[in-house]
């Protein structure tokens, strides 16, 4: 009998609350929309259980605001929906006759990111009713902390498109609850959810006729680095046709990682792009083979030039020029041999990647790097100090040695959750300084400093500030200053 009570004070509590009764089924973040997009912006609620239930007093938490805002008083009645929008007129003009309520302040938190966000709706006690997050998210941000995160986050859907619940109202509380809806369903059962088909990379670039496909993708990270954007390239073998670079995604991949993709075949100006949704790491293992190709297998002009978008190539060694078309601001040049010039991509922008230069008209070089296409010229994007090699020793084609050059690496794991190993290497003897910051650009610890020779270093850091305490779950940058040159990157921390 007191088994029997109980479990009836059980049901009444949770009948009472709402709690995993009421959930977060469909959220339309990037409408696609000219003028206000947030305007625009919706939340679909859906009451799973046999109960109707008052929304009075409860609230919606974003990013940054994990107390939340309280949602318009309205009831829930069982098995039906509530749409949420920001501005109702601005919804209406999508979704006509879509029976909505109006948020308070014409935006829903402090907007929703296109790119990365979390959602967390509690109850009127206060309590987590549901939550989800898309893409990559900085994690110490509060509700990430307060609520916790899927790491990555679920699919992000591409403009115009929603998350979505698939099947309707189906919660595990997993990632892969969630799809890209392709055709929104505000106040209505989910569907039309993007179907993601596998296809090789060698199939989207030689083939053809994927543009605006869902794909799904199996390949190996080749480049954590794309010079104009965040984003990454990928290659599944070596080769012509093999690689392919993945836009827009903030996904913290290094090279070597097996990546699983699913995403839309774009073609931008000349390039075939693979816009992801989602990007899994399934593992470590080697990066392909390294394609070795001519001058003019690759410069502009060439007929099998396009076949190299996106693969790893090294070029011969060849005379490091300078000519006309070269930009101060995106720091491009060149290497010739005979009539052949190919171009070298060094972007001094936010997305920059920065590597030691040669003496134009004086050094030979051996580069290594991603083929690239942009504004009309293909070029060769090199990784790091390690793909440009200063008048190396040896025949051309097979150097021996060469000049090391300035470069921070990628840390080891990342994120991380005990250490992290950091590489970097010097051109020549000089006086370094390693720190890490947090989010404040507060330094919390210094990895190495005074003089250090010529050549390859590497560190390991116990994840401990300089008072010797362990430094909170976050993003932290650590910073490579040497004489006059300075590099950044990001290292996660999750425990």
């Amino acid at each position: 009998m007191k088994k029997l009570m109980c479990a009836v004070v059980m049901l009444l509590l949770v009948a009472g609350l709402g709690y995993s009764q009421v959930m977060i089924n469909e959220v339309q973040y990037d409408a696609s929309q000219g003028g206000t997009e947030d305007w625009f912006e919706w939340v679909e609620l859906y009451n799973a259980g046999g109960d109707d239930v008052d929304l009075t007093n409860w609230r919606l938490c974003d990013n940054m605001d994990s107390v939340g805002e309280v949602l318009p008083s309205t009831v829930i009645a069982a098995g039906e929906y509530v749409v949420l929008a920001a501005n109702v007129d601005s919804f209406h003009v999508n979704f006509p006759g879509v029976p909505a309520v109006a948020w308070s302040d014409a935006n829903i938190g402090n907007a929703l990111g296109n790119g990365s966000d979390i959602l967390a709706l509690l109850n009127a006690a206060g309590t987590l009713a549901d939550r989800v997050n898309w893409g990559t998210g900085t994690w110490t941000q509060p509700s990430y902390v307060r609520f916790g995160y899927w790491n990555p986050g679920c699919v992000d859907a591409a403009a115009g498109h929603s998350i979505g619940r698939n099947p309707n109202g189906f919660d595990t509380d997993a990632v892969t609850d969630w799809a890209d809806m392709a055709s929104p369903t505000p106040g209505a059962t989910n569907g039309g959810a993007v179907v993601y088909t596998p296809h090789t990379i060698y199939e989207i670039q030689h083939d053809g006729g994927l543009e605006d496909s869902a794909v799904s993708v199996v390949a190996i990270v080749t480049s954590e680095n794309i010079s104009w954007s965040n984003g990454f390239f990928v290659a599944e073998a070596p080769g012509a046709w093999r690689g392919v670079v993945c836009y827009g995604s903030s996904a913290p991949v290094v090279p070597g990682d097996s990546v699983l993709i699913n995403g839309m075949v774009d073609e931008y100006l000349g390039v075939t792009e693979l816009i992801p949704a989602q990007v899994t790491v399934l593992g470590t293992t080697s990066v392909p083979a390294v394609t070795d190709v001519l001058l003019s297998d690759v410069k502009d002009g060439a007929a099998n030039a396009e076949s190299y978008e996106g693969v790893l190539v090294r070029l011969p060694k060849a005379l490091a020029c300078d000519t006309a078309f070269m930009s101060p601001t995106y720091g491009e040049w060149a290497v010739c041999i005979g009539p052949d010039t190919v171009r070298i991509d060094n972007s001094s922008t936010t997305y920059g990647i920065y590597y030691a230069k040669p003496v134009f008209g004086v050094d030979s070089v051996r580069v290594t790097g991603v083929v690239t296409y942009d504004n009309g010229h293909f070029k060769v994007m090199p990784r790091d100090s390690d793909d440009v090699l200063i008048n190396p020793a040896g025949v051309a084609g097979a150097p021996a040695t060469a000049i090391a050059g300035f470069a921070l690496r990628a840390a080891y794991p990342n994120p991380t959750a005990q250490d992290a190993t950091i590489r970097y290497s010097l051109s020549r003897n000089e006086a370094v300084d390693l720190g890490v910051f947090n989010m404040l650009g507060q330094k919390v610890a210094t990895l190495a400093s005074g003089v250090q020779p010529a050549g390859s270093h590497q560190v390991r850091w116990s994840l401990r500030a300089d008072d010797g305490t362990l430094v909170p779950n976050g993003v932290y940058f650590y910073r490579l200053n040497a004489g006059n040159r300075s590099d950044t990157r990001k290292l996660i921390v999750v425990r």
